[in-house]
């Protein structure tokens, strides 16, 4: 937009995590999205990458409650990208994917980062 490009949530945490300041992303159109000078994602001629999901759960899930009430393994956060959000399919938008059936948007972006 006006000359900018701005990154997808899933890039814009990745860069976050890996102590990349989101200015110097760098794409290279048709090719990759370069998020430092070891990390890329591959992209098509449209800017759209290619999701491999996995079947089952692949993250830990861990209630908002249990880490309020200091019940969460705090080892289980230790160095993690944490993505903190709402994942009940009565709530939020939710996709069909070819390996695991409905997921949530949060899921798909937690398989994208």
């Amino acid at each position: 937009y006006d000359g900018n490009n701005y990154p997808s949530l899933p890039v814009a945490a990745a860069a976050a995590y890996l102590g990349t300041d989101a200015s110097s992303i760098q794409i290279e159109e048709g090719v990759a999205v370069h998020v430092d000078s070891g990390t890329s994602i591959p992209i098509d001629r449209n800017g759209q990458c290619y999701i491999q999901f996995s079947k089952g759960g692949a993250f830990t899930q861990i209630s908002a409650a249990d880490i309020l009430a200091d019940k969460a393994n705090a080892s289980q956060m230790a160095n993690r990208l944490i993505i903190i959000a709402v994942d009940d399919r009565n709530e939020i938008d939710s996709y069909n994917t070819a390996t695991n059936g409905m997921m949530s948007e949060t899921s798909i972006n937690a398989t994208i980062i």
